[in-house]
């Protein structure tokens, strides 16, 4: 819907020209996540988010786009609640009260907003961050810092890399790369150099492992 891995990549969007870059380009072997026994390339989340993807119209979808994620997502606030949410990892155990947990491959959710502003996916690692607001403020603050980049150190933020993660608390949906998958309890996992993927030729983009690009 919004081309998220050409603009991750530096693959052009007009056709044409990702065409003659796929041609002249070359092959990289990235990371690739696992939910459940769904694989995903640029993302996975638990809460909120996915509840959105679960009720979006494929009729809307087609009309307007990516807007009709956000579309659903505020149809659907009045009735969504903080959820007392377990998860394990090789980091931690956590128990916290829950918007949603965010398990990144890649950087740019939906095109727009980074929960994890240094994934790569070729680090055998996931990005997580569990969105846990005490009150309306603290969501409120959490929006900003994820406006700016500067998510990982928020107190209601629990921020982490993992190369596994496992959500046991039961009913909670979950979403892969936009698409609702079915609800935890649920096992997340990265599989390393998975894929073998044509991006342009020259200097790899950040996301890949090339510089960072400030």
């Amino acid at each position: 819907t919004v081309n998220i891995w050409c603009r991750e990549t530096g693959i052009p969007l007009n056709v044409r020209s990702a065409i003659d870059a796929h041609l002249d380009g070359q092959d990289v072997q990235v990371d690739v996540g696992w939910a459940g026994a769904h694989l995903f390339l640029l993302m996975a989340s638990a809460g909120w988010d996915a509840d959105a993807a679960k009720h979006v119209s494929t009729r809307v979808k087609r009309m307007i786009g990516p807007g009709a994620y956000p579309l659903a997502f505020l149809q659907r606030l009045p009735r969504l609640r903080r959820t007392l949410a377990t998860w394990h990892s090789g980091v931690a155990t956590e128990e916290r009260r829950t918007a949603l947990v965010v398990i990144s491959n890649t950087r740019l959710y939906g095109g727009k907003v980074r929960f994890a502003p240094e994934a790569t996916a070729v680090d055998g690692m996931l990005d997580v961050a569990g969105i846990c607001p005490s009150n309306l403020w603290a969501g409120l603050r959490i929006a900003g810092r994820i406006a700016i980049d500067r998510i990982p150190g928020d107190d209601d933020v629990v921020w982490f890399r993992t190369p596994d993660l496992e959500i046991t608390t039961p009913g909670i949906p979950v979403q892969a790369d936009g698409d609702y998958l079915g609800e935890t309890p649920m096992k997340f996992r990265v599989e390393r150099e998975a894929l073998v993927v044509r991006v342009p030729a020259g200097e790899l983009a950040p996301i890949l492992g090339g510089p960072e690009r400030r």
